[in-house]
């Protein structure tokens, strides 16, 4: 493929993003998912569809759902290491910064959603403490228990 029409490809996922973007400012993963697909129809490579995506996100301020979460998980992981447990009390506040950073996108209950998904999809253990389980009532309260 030579430059133009590789130019070419790039300014219309440019175009493809902003569009996704601009009402709300937060590309979601289903959003991401679609841009990523799009890029791959138009012959990008998946690296360099996903590079634009997050150059373009980065120069209009648009939120990366994805890029939220891997940094909430980082964080995490750093904070386990040192030995902290993941509590209730940790919990609120990692849901707390979620709902922060994605600045009104997501409201309380899909925050703690994303959150509880990803202790459990990245198999991190969470102290219950001794009066009840709350992160099992926590569950139950976002009907995914």
């Amino acid at each position: 493929m030579h430059s133009s029409s590789t130019d070419l490809i790039k300014n219309d996922l440019v175009d493809a993003i902003k569009h996704r973007g601009k009402e709300d400012s937060y590309i979601d993963r289903d959003e991401e998912r679609e841009i990523l697909q799009f890029a791959l129809q138009k012959g990008m490579m998946l690296d360099k569809g996903h590079q634009v995506l997050v150059e373009v996100c980065t120069q209009n301020n648009f939120i990366m759902e994805s890029q939220l979460l891997d940094d909430l998980l980082e964080q995490i992981k750093g904070s386990l290491k040192i030995g902290k447990s993941l509590n209730e009390k940790w919990f609120l506040e990692l849901t707390s910064d979620l709902l922060l950073r994605s600045k009104g996108y997501l409201d309380t209950f899909k925050a703690q959603e994303m959150v509880v998904a990803l202790i459990e999809d990245n198999g991190i253990e969470v102290d219950t403490g001794f009066f009840g389980n709350w992160f099992l009532k926590t569950k139950k309260n976002l009907k995914l228990a």
